[in-house]
């Protein structure tokens, strides 16, 4: 589902709230979520209640002063965050189990090896070499998944299992990912937070939270978001993570 910048921004603060939850509204006036850039007390309420009847929020009205609570549906979570929830992802144990995909496409199905190539990168899989693929996440439905992307299951091989290798598991996860480029990414985020100096350059503002919430997919969608103990360091997820949590919650009280 492709998201507004306005439905991200009020999604994502609801994703990353202490509770899931918001108190968005006990007195409009007062309390607007000024990040999402809403003009007016209507317009945030029309938008809230339009979130509502598209199943990504549920609100609970306490009483006939507008008095809102907005908890995110999963429909929401899945939406805003592909379903991964990054504070979940590295407290997961791990087991040593790794799903590994390999595949031989013939080089006149050029365009099915692109698209596959692309549907393991969003699945966050690592490239270790060629045509060889690795997750540690096991995924009881990669194979429904597969089908529906029209590839053929007889070109693929799927393992689940321990690798074998010279390398610990945490060297291996640094040889698949690129984490130079994942910190990267990262900093260019925490630089634009810290870039803050004036009203216009806050979540106030409708450009700055446009070019936040960029920076942060960026860096969201490179990150395998792997477990504490495959983790290399430095890593910059869970600073960058930590304060997107703190900008999210003191721009909803302002």
């Amino acid at each position: 589902m492709r998201l507004g910048w306005r439905t991200k921004a009020i999604l994502e603060s609801l994703l990353i709230g202490t509770v899931d939850t918001l108190e968005m509204i006990t007195h409009l006036r007062s309390s607007r979520p000024h990040y999402a850039g809403y003009s007016s007390d209507s317009e945030a309420r029309r938008h809230l209640l339009r979130l509502e009847r598209e199943g990504l929020i549920q609100i609970e009205r306490r009483n006939a002063q507008s008095e809102w609570i907005a908890r995110l549906t999963q429909q929401g979570r899945e939406a805003v965050c592909d379903a991964i929830d990054p504070e979940t992802e590295w407290a997961a144990p791990w087991e040593g189990t790794w799903s590994t995909i390999t595949f031989d496409i013939p080089a006149c199905q050029r365009n099915k090896r692109t698209e596959l190539d692309l549907w393991l990168k969003k699945r966050r899989f690592g490239h270790m070499q060629g045509s060889v693929w690795v997750s540690h996440r096991t995924n009881p439905d990669i194979l429904e998944d597969l089908r529906n992307l029209k590839v053929s299951l007889s070109s693929l091989a799927i393992f689940q299992g321990y690798i074998v290798s010279a390398l610990s598991d945490a060297e291996l996860a640094r040889k698949v990912w690129n984490f130079d480029q994942i910190n990267a990414n990262y900093r260019k985020y925490l630089d634009h937070l810290n870039s803050r100096s004036s009203d216009h350059d806050s979540p106030t503002n409708k450009r700055w939270f446009q070019v936040e919430s960029q920076l942060w997919k960026t860096a969201f969608e490179a990150d395998p978001f792997l477990t504490e103990h495959l983790l290399p360091s430095p890593y910059l997820g869970k600073t960058a993570f930590a304060r997107r949590k703190t900008l999210f919650a003191n721009a909803s009280k302002q």
